[in-house]
């Protein structure tokens, strides 16, 4: 088998052709069920064998930095940056559901299936959530891209801390607007939306990316209006 992608506990295997196995350490046989039901979700066939390994099937697989490097200008179109706000915010709703969220999203944690499907699998980092808050215990390891951090993460000054279950909000609102532009901000409380996303202006996107970077963490939406 030929590998396609590895992280901490988690692996994808190419069997042949458009096959796929995915394996995971024990630790995480508790989110198989939420990730059987966000492939059902995309109509990405599946099926768990004995060994409770998740076999599936997909015409094109690319980690996201990948995908966007294929792309003559390493953006993605309007309708697939709406596709993964739309698609991550899924995600986060179902790990919410399970008390769980990640503190941040990074484009090494994204794979493009079929190139329309986008899947989180990094499901290291998700972390138990507690009366809405997440309890950071570890300094981020070195060779994790740090390019989409909220506030809050970036103000961490001790361990362990604790900081808003909110905090990946802020962090899916900056990958957007680099997925589609190409550009990197710093978020803060005067910064101009309009002035400096004026092509997605007045979007259901627009206000979606806008939503997610409030400054104020109870503030913060995930919502496409």
């Amino acid at each position: 088998m030929k590998p396609v992608l590895s992280f901490d506990g988690i692996k994808i295997n190419k069997i042949e052709g458009t096959k796929y196995l995915l394996e995971m350490d024990d630790q995480f046989m508790g989110l198989k069920n939420m990730i059987l039901e966000l492939f059902s979700l995309y109509e990405i066939p599946t099926r768990v064998d004995k060994s409770g390994k998740i076999h599936f099937s997909a015409s094109s697989l690319q980690p996201l930095p990948t995908f966007l490097g294929n792309s003559n200008k390493q953006m993605l179109t309007y309708d697939m940056t709406v596709t993964m706000g739309h698609q991550m915010k899924v995600f986060v709703d179902m790990a919410e559901k399970t008390q769980k969220t990640i503190p941040f999203f990074s484009l090494d944690d994204i794979l493009v299936l079929n190139k329309k499907t986008f899947l989180f699998v990094n499901f290291g980092k998700m972390i138990p959530l507690v009366q809405d808050k997440i309890k950071i215990l570890m300094p981020i390891q070195k060779n994790i891209k740090l390019d989409f951090l909220s506030p809050e993460m970036k103000s961490l000054k001790k361990l362990p801390d604790e900081i808003t279950y909110k905090s990946c909000y802020f962090s899916l609102g900056l990958m957007l607007i680099h997925c589609i532009f190409n550009k990197k901000y710093e978020i803060d409380k005067n910064f101009n939306f309009k002035e400096n996303l004026p092509l997605i202006y007045s979007t259901p996107l627009y206000w979606f990316i806008v939503n997610s970077l409030k400054i104020e963490e109870s503030d913060r939406t995930l919502i496409f209006m």
